[in-house]
C-alpha cells in the first residue's frame, strides 16, 4: 500500500512539474519578472522586519527605501553630504543602503585603525565587487586579489618628465607670454608619462604630441565606473555568469551606454598592456638592453624568467600588474596635480611663496633636494591633506565584531556610544576626506588650507589620534596592509613637477569657475554641470571643447628673478674651460692670418675667400640670432617693471648702436681725411671708383700685402708724378687712407665681437646647462674666430701695423671669453642689444655693402665666383644660426 501511494505522489509532482514548466515555457518574461519581484519582496519584507542593528546610532533619515542614501554617497555630487554626516553626528553614523540595509559612515581615528589594520581582511574587508571588478577591467593584480600582499616597494626615480610637461605647455602657450591652457591635460599626460616611464619602462609620448588612445581610456575610466556605481552590488553574480566571451558579448548588447564604455575601456587598456608586455620579453632576451631596464615591470619580468617553471607567474597575472601599475599611479596623482595649481591659481600669496623658495636653488634638484625645501613639502601634505583625491574607502564585516571609538559619539536617547557592535555583512564607508578634517584632531581650523600649518608644531591632538595612516599622520594613502604602495612616488611627481612648472611660469584662475566632483576620485567639473553623465561626458576630458571636465587656468610663463646662483657643478671643467676656449678662440682668429703670411694656400685663394665670405655670414647670424633674438628675451623679462616693462628696448638699443657706430666712423673718416689732405694725399673714394690701392680691389683678397697690386685712377688735371708723389707722401707718414678705413672697419668689428664673447664666457660660467653649452660654444667661437682672422688678415697695412696688429686683433678675441668666464656676471641683455647693434652694421655695411655693392672687382667677377662667395656667405650664416638653437 505505501509503495502504491508512494509511487501516486511521484507522479501526481511530475504533472505539477510539468504543467508549471509549460506556463513558464509560454511567458518567459513574465515568469521572470515575476520570480525576481517576489525574491526582491521577500528580501524587502525581511528587511523591513528585522530589528536594526543600530537603533541607537544617529544618522540622516531614510528618504528612499530602494537606493536609501546610496546616490548621496556614491554619486559626484556628494561631498556636502559627507561633510555634514560629519559636522552633524561626528566620527560615526549610520547611513541607509539599497532596500532598507543599514551601513556605517566612520572617520573615528580608533575605529579605522581596527578596520584597516589590525583586523584586516580577517575581520573586514573589500566587497566582492571590488575584487571581481577589478580582476575583469585590470586583470589579477594587486588591487584585484583579496590574497595580495602590498610588498612591492617602488623606489623613487629620477626627473624624468617634468622638463617635457614645461617644454609642451611653452608650446601650448604658442608664443604669447600669457594664454588659458587645460591643466588637467597636462597634469594627466604627466602623470600617465611618469608612471609609464618608472612603472613599466614605456613613455606614450604625450607630451610630444604623439596620439594616445590608451590615455583617453584610463582617463574615462572613473566617470563611467561611477556611472554604474549603484549597480555595482550586482556586479559579483553577473560576473559569475558564464564564460568570459559570453560576459563580453553581454557587455556589448548592454543598453547602458556607460558599460559598453567599461567594455571599450578594457579592450583598449588589454591590447596596449599586450604590445608592451611582448616588446619587454624581446628586449629582456637581449642581455645588453636588460642591462639598462630598471623600472618595477622589467624587474618583475626578470626574476618571473628566473623562477623555477611551477613558481612562475602567468601571462594574465604579468598583464593584470602592468594594469594595476599604470592605473594606480596615474589618475589619483593626476587629479592632486591638477588641484594643486588650482588652489596656487586662486591663493596668489602662497604662489609667490613658493616660488621664492624655489629660485633659490638652481638646476635639477635630488628626491633629498627637494624634500629639503620646506615650503615646497609643507603645501604638498596640505593639498593631499584637505583635498583628498579618493573621498573615501569601502569595507564590508565578514563577522560580528565590536570596534571601540577614539571619539564618541552621542546616541539618539542622549547617551555618548564609545563602541560600536559592528554586524556581519555591514558595509563600512571609510571617510578619508573627513578624517583629514576633522577638528577634534586636527583643530579648529581643520577646513583651512594653511600650508604653513606644517611648518610648526602640529596640535597634540594630531598626535594623540593615532590615525592609522600611512603618510604624516593622515588618511590619504589609507593604512595598513593595503594602503598605498606608491605613495612616496607619488609625492616625488607631485614635487618634481610643481617644482620645475612654479619656476617657470605664473598661474592665475581661468576664466570659467570649476567644481570638484566625485567620479570616484575628484575630478575637476565646469561649475553648475547638473549631469556629468550627459551626452558626451565619456570624451577625453582633455579636449578644451569638454565643459564637462576642465581645468583651464591662465599660465603666464616667468622666469627666476634676482640674483643669479652660481652653478658649482662641473666646477673643474669649468676652470679647464678657460684654456680651451682660449686655444680655440686663437686658433680660430689667427689661422687666417698665419696662412696668409705664409702663403700655405697662395696658390687656393678660393679657400680664403671661402673662408672671408663664410665669415661675413657668421657675422650676420651672430647678431641676429646670438644677440639681438637673447637681448628681446632678456630685455622683454617679467622681472623687469615699470619703463622697461613698456618699451621694446632691446630694438631701440640695437638701432641707436648702428646710428652710433655710423657716427662715430663718418667722424673718424672726415678727421682721418683731414688729415691725409693736410698731407697733401687725394683721392681716395671708398664707395666710388677712384681708389688708392685696397686689397678689396684683388680676386685673391687675402694675398700678403707686399704683393697686392696697386691699382690707381687718374684724377682730372693731375699727372702721373703728381700721384706718385702723393703715393710716396701717404706710406711716409704712416698709413693710408684705404688702410685707415680698413682699421676702423676691423676695430668696430673687433669691439662688437669682443663685446659678445666676453658675454658669452659670463653664460658659461653660470648656465646649467653647462655640458651642451660648452661643447656648442667651442664651435661658436672656432667660428667666429675664423670670421674675424680672415678679415685682419685682409689688412692691407704699412709694415709697422701689418707685423703686430692682426696678432694683436687674434689675441684679444681669444682672450675676452676666458675672462668673461672668469667674471662670471654681468647685464647680458643690454649689452647683447648694443652688441647685435655693433654686428649688424659691421656685417651689413662694412662687409656685404663693401665686399658686394661698392666693389668693382665683385661688380666684373665671373659668375662663378659670386655664386661660390653667396652660398659660402648663406653657409656661414646657415651654420652659426643652427649653432643657435643651444647656444
Amino acid at each position: 500500500m505505501s509503495h502504491l501511494q508512494q509511487t501516486f505522489d511521484i507522479s501526481e509532482f511530475q504533472k505539477l512539474l510539468d504543467t508549471a514548466m509549460a506556463a513558464v515555457q509560454a511567458r518567459p518574461v513574465g515568469f521572470s519578472v515575476a520570480a525576481i519581484a517576489s525574491a526582491l519582496g521577500g528580501y524587502s519584507l525581511k528587511r523591513l522586519l528585522a530589528p536594526s542593528a543600530y537603533s541607537n546610532l544617529d544618522g540622516p533619515p531614510r528618504k528612499d527605501f530602494v537606493y536609501g542614501h546610496l546616490k548621496e554617497i556614491v554619486m559626484p555630487y556628494n561631498i556636502a553630504f559627507h561633510d555634514s554626516l560629519q559636522d552633524t553626528y561626528g566620527s560615526v553614523s549610520k547611513v541607509y543602503g539599497t532596500f532598507g540595509s543599514e551601513h556605517l559612515f566612520v572617520s573615528d581615528p580608533r575605529f579605522m585603525h581596527e578596520v584597516l589594520v589590525k583586523e584586516a581582511d580577517t575581520v573586514f574587508r573589500h566587497m566582492q565587487y571590488f575584487y571581481d571588478m577589478n580582476n575583469a577591467t585590470f586583470g589579477p593584480g594587486l588591487i584585484s586579489s583579496a590574497d595580495a600582499e602590498s610588498g612591492v616597494y617602488c623606489e623613487a626615480y629620477e626627473i624624468l618628465i617634468a622638463d617635457d610637461m614645461k617644454q609642451a605647455m611653452i608650446k601650448d602657450l604658442g608664443g604669447t607670454r600669457s594664454k588659458e591652457i587645460d591643466m588637467l591635460r597636462w597634469c594627466s599626460s604627466t602623470a600617465l608619462e611618469l608612471i609609464g616611464t618608472a612603472g613599466i619602462g614605456h613613455s606614450f609620448g604625450i607630451l610630444h604630441g604623439v596620439e594616445s588612445e590608451y590615455s583617453d581610456a584610463i582617463k574615462n575610466y572613473f566617470p563611467a565606473l561611477a556611472q554604474i556605481a549603484p549597480m555595482r552590488s550586482l556586479f559579483p553574480a553577473i560576473y559569475r555568469m558564464g564564460p568570459s566571451w559570453l560576459q563580453e558579448k553581454l557587455a556589448e548588447w548592454a543598453p547602458s551606454a556607460a558599460i559598453r564604455e567599461m567594455k571599450h575601456i578594457v579592450d583598449v587598456q588589454e591590447r596596449q598592456a599586450q604590445d608592451i608586455l611582448s616588446q619587454k620579453k624581446k628586449a629582456l632576451d637581449s642581455a645588453d638592453k636588460s642591462k639598462d631596464m630598471n623600472d618595477i615591470m622589467s624587474v618583475l619580468l626578470k626574476a618571473n624568467m628566473e623562477a623555477r617553471e611551477e613558481d612562475r607567474l602567468p601571462e594574465d597575472q604579468l598583464l593584470g600588474q602592468m594594469n594595476t601599475l599604470i592605473f594606480a599611479g596615474h589618475e589619483t596623482t593626476s587629479g592632486a596635480l591638477t588641484r594643486t595649481l588650482h588652489l596656487l591659481a586662486s591663493h596668489t600669496a602662497i604662489q609667490d611663496r613658493l616660488r621664492a623658495e624655489l629660485q633659490e636653488t638652481s638646476g635639477s634638484l635630488s628626491y633629498d633636494e627637494l624634500n629639503a625645501l620646506p615650503y615646497l613639502d609643507a603645501l604638498c601634505r596640505e593639498v593631499l591633506r584637505l583635498y583628498t583625491p579618493s573621498p573615501y574607502i569601502e569595507r564590508v564585516a565578514l563577522k560580528d565584531w565590536l570596534v571601540p571609538l577614539k571619539y564618541p559619539v552621542k546616541g539618539k536617547d542622549g547617551s555618548l556610544i564609545s563602541e560600536i557592535h559592528v554586524r556581519k555583512g555591514t558595509k563600512i564607508y571609510v571617510s578619508i576626506k573627513e578624517a583629514n578634517r576633522s577638528r577634534e584632531t586636527w583643530g579648529e581650523d581643520a577646513d583651512e588650507f594653511k600650508p604653513e600649518r606644517w611648518l610648526g608644531e602640529l596640535p597634540q591632538s594630531v598626535a594623540d589620534a593615532r590615525t592609522p595612516g600611512i603618510y604624516s599622520s593622515m588618511m590619504t594613502f589609507s593604512g595598513g596592509p593595503r594602503s598605498c604602495i606608491g605613495f612616496k612616488f607619488s609625492i616625488l611627481e607631485m614635487k618634481i613637477v610643481l617644482s620645475t612648472l612654479v619656476k617657470s611660469f605664473k598661474f592665475a584662475p581661468g576664466s570659467v569657475d570649476i567644481d570638484w566632483l566625485a567620479c570616484i576620485v575628484r575630478t575637476p567639473y565646469t561649475a553648475g554641470t547638473k549631469d556629468v553623465f550627459a551626452e558626451g561626458s565619456n570624451q577625453p576630458r582633455s579636449s578644451p571643447m569638454n565643459h564637462l571636465n576642465a581645468a583651464h587656468e591662465l599660465v603666464e610663463e616667468t622666469v627666476a628673478c634676482g640674483n643669479i646662483q652660481r652653478q658649482d657643478t662641473y666646477l673643474g671643467l669649468r676652470v679647464a674651460s678657460l684654456f680651451i676656449i682660449l686655444a680655440t678662440s686663437i686658433f680660430g682668429a689667427s689661422f687666417p692670418v698665419l696662412a696668409s703670411r705664409l702663403q700655405i694656400f697662395s696658390e687656393h685663394k678660393s679657400v680664403f675667400e671661402g673662408a672671408k665670405y663664410f665669415g661675413s655670414g657668421v657675422i650676420i647670424a651672430t647678431a641676429f640670432i646670438h644677440l639681438l633674438a637673447p637681448a628681446v628675451e632678456k630685455l622683454g623679462s617679467a622681472c623687469l617693471k615699470g619703463v622697461w616693462e613698456e618699451y621694446p628696448w632691446a630694438p631701440a638699443m640695437a638701432m641707436v648702436s648702428v646710428f652710433g657706430i655710423f657716427f662715430v666712423e663718418l667722424a673718424a673718416f672726415r678727421l682721418g681725411t683731414a688729415k691725409l689732405d693736410s698731407l697733401g694725399i687725394k683721392g681716395y673714394h671708398n664707395h666710388g671708383t677712384t681708389q688708392t690701392s685696397s686689397v678689396k680691389d684683388n680676386a685673391g683678397g687675402l694675398m700678403p700685402a707686399s704683393e697686392v697690386p696697386t691699382t690707381a685712377t687718374k684724377s682730372t688735371g693731375s699727372s702721373d708724378s703728381e700721384l706718385g708723389l702723393k703715393e710716396q707722401l701717404s706710406l711716409q707718414n704712416g698709413i693710408t687712407e684705404s688702410a685707415l678705413a680698413q682699421l676702423l672697419g676691423v676695430a668696430i668689428l673687433e669691439f662688437g665681437v669682443v663685446f659678445h664673447s666676453v658675454l658669452i664666457g659670463m653664460t658659461l660660467a653660470v648656465d646649467e646647462d653647462f655640458i651642451v653649452l660648452f661643447i656648442v660654444l667651442i664651435f661658436h667661437q672656432m667660428f667666429e674666430g675664423l670670421g674675424l682672422g680672415t678679415r685682419l688678415a685682409s689688412l692691407d697695412l704699412p709694415k709697422s701695423y701689418q707685423s703686430w696688429v692682426p696678432y694683436a686683433g687674434a689675441l684679444l678675441y681669444g682672450l675676452t671669453t676666458p675672462v668673461g668666464i672668469a667674471a662670471g656676471l654681468g647685464i647680458p641683455g643690454t649689452f647683447d642689444s648694443i652688441s647685435a647693434g655693433i654686428l649688424l652694421y659691421t656685417g651689413l655695411v662694412e662687409l656685404l655693402a663693401h665686399e658686394f655693392i661698392f666693389n668693382p672687382a665683385m661688380h666684373r667677377a665671373p659668375i662663378g665666383k659670386l655664386l661660390y662667395a653667396c652660398i659660402m656667405m648663406v653657409l656661414g650664416a646657415g651654420i652659426m644660426a643652427l649653432i643657435g638653437r643651444w647656444a
